[in-house]
């Protein structure tokens, strides 16, 4: 629930308006990454170590780790950017 209020003072209701689509795109960007990506980025958010996730995640070595994280991040970027211009069209 947290989450879903306002991380920002902002005043005006269309700040708060576009604040709140910002965090459901992020939301939803997230939703749409592979498990893996997702553990990934929890694991990181979770600030655990390359060698912490290696072992969690049963990756071969820390390097994977770094390139698991890098493309987990790429899709999110991906997936924000399509999910965010889509509710931007009129």
């Amino acid at each position: 629930k947290e989450a879903e209020e306002s991380v920002c003072d902002y005043d005006e209701p269309l700040d708060i308006l576009i604040e709140k689509e910002l965090i459901s795109a992020v939301k939803q960007a997230l939703n749409e990454l592979s498990q893996n990506h997702r553990d990934i980025l929890n694991a990181t958010n979770m600030k655990l170590t390359a060698k912490e996730i290696k072992e969690f995640a049963g990756l071969s070595s820390e390097e994977a780790v770094y390139s698991m994280y890098r493309r987990a991040i790429s899709s999110l970027k991906e997936n924000f950017k399509k999910i965010y211009n889509k509710n931007d069209q009129f």
